[in-house]
């Protein structure tokens, strides 16, 4: 879409900004159908002369139109009790009782907008050294909502483990599991099936609060030496047990870090385990586990290992890698009796 020069100063002027724009750099620009109608979602950097804000505007047929308004009080609770994440700049006028999130009708349609601080440059791609990083935003964030009681309503991945749409074979769905050796796939599912049926007997004893729900390296950015997270767009009450090991999950098997391609099987072992020390031990310096969470921690490790190991051998099969997923099925298993340290 387009936005003219007059539609963005008078957006600044809901935020008391009156400074001229003296540059102007798309960040995201998606402009697609979606059922009857539109869904646009528009990110622009503007350069001010006190310093560089990002716009976003949105219409997002699929989510309530409370949804931003939402989302940024939720990361300026967390903003203003020690995470780092952008600020949301705060309305002066516009929609009435609304603390960030204002609209605005552009060429017959309304879009929900709202104003941020810069937040830096993306994280391109994960590293190692990243496993530090995401373990301390982690603690920080599982700390600040669980000291203040923070609640947004159930997250993603609650509802999904609630509904009972983690079956072992549903995550093969899309590309079947007639390749794979019956024994070990059988083996498998019965693991899998014994470790979910601990964590679900478990699961409504773990602390539960909000989260952003979707912490890697493609929300984050970097600002001089800080790293902030942002989006949160997943944002739910989670247990925070669950949100600390698939954090981890989701940083271990992303291909640039997995890399099946580096090493043996025992070599990859043996830098997962290095890896998560490293994350878990910035995890600690922020908050420290539950009994009930130590309790289950190895079952929930195990657990979620291998639905994102799983999830990633499908996608490898579904992509026309079978001799690559077939190869790497041992691992999941290994996943699922493997021990890991949950230092106290």
């Amino acid at each position: 879409m387009k936005i003219t020069d007059q539609t963005i100063e008078k957006i600044l002027s809901y935020y008391g900004i009156r400074e001229p724009v003296i540059s102007r750099n798309t960040l995201v620009d998606i402009d697609q159908p979606y059922q009857q109608t539109r869904a646009v979602k528009l990110y622009i950097r503007l350069g001010l002369p006190s310093g560089p804000v990002v716009l976003k505007l949105l219409r997002l047929p699929m989510c309530s139109d409370d949804t931003p308004e939402r989302q940024s009080v939720l990361s300026e609770a967390f903003r203003t009790h020690g995470l780092p994440t952008p600020e949301c700049l705060p309305l002066v006028s516009g929609t009435p009782g609304s603390l960030y999130v204002t609209s605005i009708c552009i060429d017959g349609l309304d879009y929900l907008v709202k104003l941020e601080a810069d937040a830096g440059a993306a994280v391109a791609v994960p590293d190692e050294p990243l496993a530090t990083v995401l373990g301390g935003l982690l603690g920080k964030m599982h700390r600040i909502s669980e000291r203040e009681q923070l609640s947004v309503g159930p997250g993603a991945f609650y509802r999904e483990f609630s509904e009972r749409n983690t079956a072992y074979d549903l995550l093969w769905s899309r590309c079947g599991t007639d390749f794979l050796p019956t024994e070990a796939l059988n083996r498998i599912r019965e693991l899998y099936c014994q470790r979910m049926a601990i964590l679900r007997e478990g699961f409504p004893t773990l602390p539960r609060f909000a989260v952003q729900g979707d912490l890697y390296y493609m929300n984050l950015t970097k600002s001089g030496a800080e790293y902030r997270v942002i989006d949160y767009d997943r944002m739910g009450n989670e247990a925070l047990l669950t949100d600390l090991v698939i954090t981890w999950h989701r940083f271990w098997f992303d291909p640039h870090v997995f890399a099946p391609e580096r090493g043996t099987a025992a070599d990859r072992i043996q830098r997962e385990h290095r890896l998560w020390e490293l994350f878990y031990s910035a995890y600690c310096e922020q908050r420290k586990l539950t009994e009930p969470e130590y309790a289950l921690s190895t079952c929930a490790y195990q657990l979620l290992g291998s639905v994102y190991g799983t999830r990633m051998l499908a996608a490898a099969a579904y992509a026309g890698q079978k001799e690559l997923a077939a190869s790497l099925l041992p691992e999941v298993e290994s996943i699922l009796t493997r021990p890991c340290s949950f230092a106290r």
